[in-house]
């Protein structure tokens, strides 16, 4: 699986529709974080090691929940994004 695509998977298991998912996608392609995966997100997933994609959500995460708090701060799935975070 493309990681790109993981990722938009991960995002709607929490709870996002496919556009919202596409969209806090967008924001981590436009962040630090995602801009040093350019060109890289197109990639198959298990040529990766597991951590790089366990980075990789991370950062997501954090874009989902810039993403909720700007556009739908009561979202269900906010709770989702923010469990465990210190």
């Amino acid at each position: 699986m493309k990681i790109r695509a993981k990722m938009l998977n991960l995002l709607a298991g929490t709870g996002l529709s496919q556009t919202e998912s596409a969209q806090v996608l967008q924001i981590y392609e436009s962040s630090a974080d995602g801009q040093a995966m350019t060109g890289r997100m197109d990639e198959d997933d298990s040529g990766h090691p597991p951590y790089l994609i366990s980075a990789i959500w991370i950062a997501v995460q954090g874009a989902a929940v810039r993403w909720i708090d700007a556009n739908c701060p009561s979202h269900a799935a906010r709770a989702g994004f923010v469990t465990g975070i210190f």
